[in-house]
């Protein structure tokens, strides 16, 4: 159950929401469907295929609406704004031009069952040499949770390379301590991303296993640039800050949290941590130069305007 902060900000956005009519009167701060909650309503079908892929079950209708339909929907804000990235619509982040957009995009991390863990936004570079890994937040780190990072992780011999980048993630993983009352699950997902990223970059076997993953919604070209061997790979946060005084000190409370987690990341892997590892959804909006003026508009009413800044 949400908490009363999110809830109250869940309010604040129901009015960037043009048409109430499309407000499902039985799920509150949830739309009828996800495509209301998409600008011009719709999702192009390369993209769906990711998501309905995924693990998340984003687009699902089960015993309770489907994520994607909720108004604070992480998955539904990072592709309402990487969605366009293409040739005629690149974005730079840290100096590096990226004009191609994935989603759901699954790494695996451990040779364990079950060893995988998705990531939101995957955008590849125009030289297709660079791989940017992007993990977006809504409102979730408004909450607090106790998730603690499965056992395997602390065994070397979960992982699927043999070197100084595996013992360096083993030790991060043993050292990782649950923060009472902190968002703790962002952390963790950060922690598993990292151990993912590694394994593309060191271990034949991974790279197979990503290809496995991938192969149904991903096509072969994108799959090769990632395990490559050949490309430079980053992970960041990028975070949604609402205007409001009570939210931005649960953002800080996060940011620091997460600086806390890259000052621990293992010397050996910190070529997959940019200088600029969190940044913020107002930040990436003011870096869409070219984007046409009704998707500006759209996001801006949609979101910025609520965001902190």
């Amino acid at each position: 159950m949400a908490n009363k902060l999110r809830t109250k900000i869940r309010k604040k956005l129901i009015d960037g929401v043009d048409n109430k009519d499309f407000l499902d009167k039985n799920f509150q701060y949830y739309f009828t469907e996800y495509g209301h909650n998409l600008i011009k309503g719709m999702m192009d079908d390369n993209h769906e295929k990711m998501f309905r892929d995924g693990s998340g079950n984003e687009l699902e209708d089960k015993l309770i609406p489907a994520k994607a339909r909720a108004v604070d929907s992480s998955s539904m804000l990072s592709y309402n704004f990487f969605r366009n990235i293409d040739d005629n619509h690149s974005i730079i982040i840290n100096g590096i031009e990226y004009n191609k957009c994935l989603f759901e995009v699954k790494l695996p991390t451990l040779t364990t069952r079950g060893g995988s863990a998705n990531i939101d936004v995957v955008l590849l570079s125009k030289d297709e040499i660079h791989v940017l890994f992007i993990e977006s937040k809504f409102l979730e780190y408004l909450e607090s949770d106790s998730t603690e990072l499965a056992d395997s992780y602390k065994k070397l011999d979960s992982f699927y390379a043999d070197n100084k980048e595996s013992e360096g993630l083993c030790k991060m993983c043993k050292s990782y301590k649950v923060q009472n009352g902190h968002y703790n699950y962002g952390i963790k997902q950060n922690i598993c991303h990292l151990v993912g990223i590694s394994n593309l970059f060191n271990s034949e076997k991974a790279k197979e296993k990503f290809k496995q993953l991938n192969a149904k919604c991903l096509k072969e070209s994108d799959i090769d640039i990632m395990k490559s061997g050949k490309t430079s790979f980053s992970l960041i946060d990028v975070l949604f800050v609402p205007n409001d005084e009570e939210a931005i000190k649960k953002y800080i409370e996060y940011e620091n949290d997460i600086t806390e987690f890259v000052d621990g990341v293992p010397e050996e892997l910190k070529r997959y941590i940019p200088e600029t590892f969190v940044m913020n959804y107002r930040e990436i909006y003011s870096l869409m130069q070219g984007f046409d003026t009704e998707t500006m508009n759209w996001l801006y009413h949609r979101y910025i305007q609520f965001h902190q800044g």
